[in-house]
């Protein structure tokens, strides 16, 4: 029998279900991405009299959602305002300025020592509250070490080393700073790293008259490059640094030794990767190395598997909490003796149990 015209076509129909299916589908990842760009507020914006990104004045409660485990750039949507559907994984944090764009509140007239930590999204806080980013939990370490300071936060999301020395030579000098803590790594878009980063030291000390301490932010076990060069990285700093009276503190080997036995880390043998839990041993991944490129197996293995976590950091860049308070810890222990050689207002620490000893850094390259 044949159908009559106002017979059903199963495959047309069939056809319009797909299609209806695939805008609905398109719909949705819009939406998505719409909330996800809304509900993330601009922190950051062109600052003129620096000619460099900062912070913005006056926030207020900001809000930043940011993913919780490592993530690859596909991951996000094409201008960087939301997420793709593939990351579900997410943590959120405010941010609040002053009329100085650090992140803190208002800046008081100076007291005591004041101390200035300048660098990028670690010495903000990416990822924690203002009070829980390593400036604010480091006022707290040397406090309880007996030294009566304040620590200022100037750090930057996606901060470079122009940016830092730029807000050096034309604003730092105005808070009178006693100590700048320049609080980066040499960055892939700045070679060549070690005549420029000291450079920059040098500009940003003559600016302002303070004296330095240069740290280096911990590298995370699934930061392939980072992995493969910090050695080289704090040999070379440092021995250039020391010449001009500058002390170096690196992170990576701390972290390392206090996250040993804990959470997953990302192990290389010949060709292969394997992501590895350090408690049970048990590998969860096996993939083949692909340059210094994390493959998107990795990035699913975190977004599936909720337990899968590096020890003491919440992605492949950033401390969590407890990292950044072993952050502080450190860099609090590195700087009592120096504040105590060249002066300052000290009291008597309070009597109790040692505080972390982190391990001693690598000695130094001939």
């Amino acid at each position: 029998m044949t159908d009559s015209p106002k017979a059903k076509n199963p495959y047309r129909t069939a056809a319009v279900a797909v299609m209806l299916a695939a805008v609905l589908a398109g719909i949705a990842l819009w939406v998505l991405s719409q909330r996800q760009a809304r509900t993330s507020d601009v922190v950051v914006e062109s600052w003129a009299e620096i000619g460099h990104h900062w912070l913005k004045a006056d926030l207020a409660g900001a809000t930043v959602i940011v993913p919780d485990r490592p993530h690859a750039k596909s991951e996000f949507t094409e201008d960087w305002t939301g997420f793709t559907t593939r990351v579900g994984r997410t943590r959120t944090f405010t941010v609040d300025t002053n009329s100085d764009r650090l992140r803190g509140g208002p800046v008081g007239p100076k007291s005591g020592l004041r101390l200035i930590a300048v660098g990028d999204s670690v010495t903000h806080g990416w990822g924690v509250a203002g009070e829980q980013a390593y400036p604010a939990r480091l006022q707290v370490a040397l406090n309880a070490a007996g030294v009566e300071a304040e620590v200022l936060n100037a750090g930057v999301p996606a901060n470079r080393i122009s940016g830092m020395v730029a807000w050096c030579e034309a604003k730092a000098a105005d808070l009178k700073p006693d100590w700048i803590l320049w609080t980066r790594r040499p960055g892939f878009d700045d070679p060549p790293p070690y005549n420029l980063y000291v450079d920059a030291v040098q500009r940003c000390q003559r600016a302002t008259g303070a004296r330095i301490l240069a740290v280096l932010p911990p590298i995370s076990a699934f930061d392939l490059h980072g992995s493969r060069v910090w050695e080289q990285e704090y040999q070379g700093l440092r021995s250039r640094l020391l010449t001009q009276g500058i002390q170096v503190v690196e992170l990576t080997p701390v972290f390392r030794a206090a996250g040993a036995g804990q959470g997953e880390v990302l192990e290389v043998e010949g060709q292969t990767l394997k992501v590895v839990d350090q408690a049970s041993d048990k590998v969860w991944l096996e993939v083949p190395l692909q340059g210094e490129q994390l493959p998107q197996a990795v990035y699913d293995l975190f977004e599936d598997e909720p337990d899968v976590r590096e020890a003491l950091m919440f992605d492949d860049g950033h401390p969590d909490q407890t990292g950044y308070d072993l952050l502080a810890r450190t860099v609090s222990e590195a700087l009592v003796p120096l504040i105590r050689r060249g002066g300052g207002t000290l009291r008597e620490p309070p009597r109790g149990p040692p505080t972390h000893r982190p391990p001693a850094p690598p000695p130094a390259g001939p």
